[in-house]
């Protein structure tokens, strides 16, 4: 009983210590079979202190080369090919060596898969390598992966970015940390994407001074901060863009990360600052090409879209098109500007002009196999069948948009999209579906901290409190909602705003305070054109 009591007690509990407790036991003689079962032979056998001591008895057993090998393989992970493990070329049996892991225990084995049988063997083989040895392993199993795989390096890309990354061989690390992080990016996995190329920045720096290096690194800094926007971090976007400009004064490069900078700031309500880069941005794409020219003027008009200035918006827009014109590559870019002019018409009521360019936008889309403005497209769609009434149609363009959007990782048009559903949703009568879609979308833009859209779902979700009857919450989500759009000058979007909160207090009984409401809405239509405010303000 005492024996029990003092390997329950130094065991605590632990499975794994137990059990290799037990084998260390019966190895050295402490316990032996007797008359059918187990007897205690030595009852003042030490019990290691830790897992660790644990772990090392049973790896203390084995022979140099095993042992050997159990490092190497511990450098692969928990689960590896037995291939990639009979790389290790300073031993004369690797296969012999991976049979006596086996028969130790440490390892299992399925055809050529094989396995630590606990991650403790693993943890404590890594980490007790030296750095050195462990620079030397990694070096040699990113040559295995890299030799293995002549004519397909993409194949292979995850496996020698994180080898090479982790020895002292740093150009291949940034060659690889590259590559991989365009697989991730391909595969719609942004934010391993960003941790391969900020990998890749890192082993740069090892290079500082060498032929190429500050070219590579305006090139990973470009890609690191496209990844940081798609996963919601603007902020480590923007540090990586100005990054850009400091690093290099070329034209190309000043002009697109100021573009991209611009963009940023837009979707954080930071107008004049993004119209201050964008200005500096088209003086050097003047420089460069009309391709980037176009871009920003484009950008240009997606700020004046944001600020309810829609003719402008389509201007702008239109002087893109006309400058991108004949330039190669530039389909994508058309696409984009086809939706811009779309949503435009579609804010000034005109829904057959704007399908009709979402259309000529969605064509590009599925030409180019480009998923992320094919999402946006059916987006656009659906909300555009929305206002001509065909709920159906709406219905169906939205869901294939959620369709594409959910593996794209992109945040901003998850959230668009859950909004846009809950429109649909609202206009079927749905109230429950179209709250729950609403507050989702209001989710994701506060993660984003996108105050233009959450100014939007803010609105929608007063109208669906309204129409539940619940008008004390809907009074305040709207007056929250009028106050986010007026402090980034959001002019239709403060008029959409009031124009909700007047139905509201016309909802409350209070007809003086929606009659007040109503005619200011009225006014401020009428002042900037929009006639589809007009019309619902007059009938409010």
């Amino acid at each position: 009983d005492g024996f029990y009591d003092k390997v329950a007690g130094e065991c605590r509990g632990n499975p794994f210590f137990i059990i290799e407790l037990m084998h260390q036991m019966r190895n050295s003689g402490a316990i032996a079979p007797a008359g059918g079962k187990w007897s205690v032979i030595n009852e003042e056998f030490e019990i290691p202190d830790t897992i660790e001591e644990v772990v090392q008895g049973r790896l203390g057993a084995l022979d140099p080369d095993a042992m050997m090998m159990a490092e190497y393989s511990s450098c692969i992970g928990r689960e590896f090919d037995s291939s990639v493990a009979k790389s290790l070329g300073s031993i004369a049996d690797p296969a012999g060596a991976l049979t006596r892991l086996k028969d130790s225990g440490v390892l299992a084995m399925d055809g050529g898969r094989c396995e630590f049988t606990h991650a403790f063997f693993r943890d404590v083989l890594y980490g007790n390598i030296s750095d050195r040895w462990k620079r030397g392993h990694h070096k040699s199993l990113g040559e295995h992966y890299e030799n293995s795989h002549r004519g397909k390096l993409f194949d292979a890309a995850y496996e020698m970015a994180m080898h090479f990354s982790r020895s002292a061989s740093h150009p291949k690390s940034v060659e690889y940390c590259a590559m991989a992080g365009e697989k991730a990016a391909l595969a719609y996995a942004p934010e391993l994407a960003a941790r391969y190329f900020s990998d890749a920045l890192s082993s740069l720096a090892h290079l500082s001074g060498a032929e190429g290096t500050t070219a590579k690194r305006v090139e990973l800094l470009d890609r690191l901060g496209d990844m940081k926007d798609i996963t919601g971090d603007k902020e480590g976007a923007l540090k990586e863009y100005r990054m850009i400009l400091e690093a290099s004064d070329a034209d190309r490069e000043q002009a697109s990360a100021r573009r991209k900078i611009g963009n940023i700031l837009v979707f954080m309500d930071r107008y004049e600052e993004a119209l201050a880069e964008l200005t500096k941005g088209r003086e050097h794409a003047l420089k460069d090409g009309k391709l980037e020219y176009g871009r920003i003027i484009s950008a240009m008009g997606f700020i004046s879209w944001r600020k309810g200035q829609h003719d402008k918006s389509i201007e702008l827009q239109n002087e893109a098109l006309a400058a991108i014109e004949g330039e190669p590559n530039a389909d994508r870019d058309k696409g984009a500007i086809y939706s811009q002019i779309g949503n435009a018409n579609w804010t000034k009521g005109n829904f057959k002009s704007a399908l009709e360019y979402h259309k000529k936008a969605l064509e590009i889309s599925e030409r180019t196999g480009d998923l992320k403005s094919k999402a946006s497209s059916h987006n656009n769609i659906g909300i555009t069948y929305l206002r001509l009434g065909d709920y159906d149609q709406a219905l169906e363009w939205q869901s294939r948009a959620l369709d594409v959007t959910k593996g794209l990782g992109d945040l901003w048009l998850f959230g668009s999209t859950s909004g846009n559903m809950g429109n649909i949703y609202a206009a079927k009568g749905n109230l429950a579906k179209a709250l729950e879609c609403y507050e989702s979308a209001l989710k994701v833009f506060e993660r984003l901290g996108d105050k233009h859209s959450i100014g939007s779902s803010l609105n929608n979700i007063g109208i669906i409190l309204k129409d539940m009857g619940r008008n004390e919450e809907a009074e305040e989500h709207a007056l929250r909602s009028v106050g986010i759009r007026e402090s980034i000058g959001d002019k239709r979007g403060m008029r959409t705003s009031l124009h909700t909160m007047g139905n509201i207090a016309f909802e409350k009984g209070e007809w003086a305070k929606s009659l007040e409401l109503q005619g200011k809405v009225l006014a401020l239509a009428q002042a900037e054109g929009d006639k589809f405010l007009m019309l619902y303000s007059m009938s409010g």
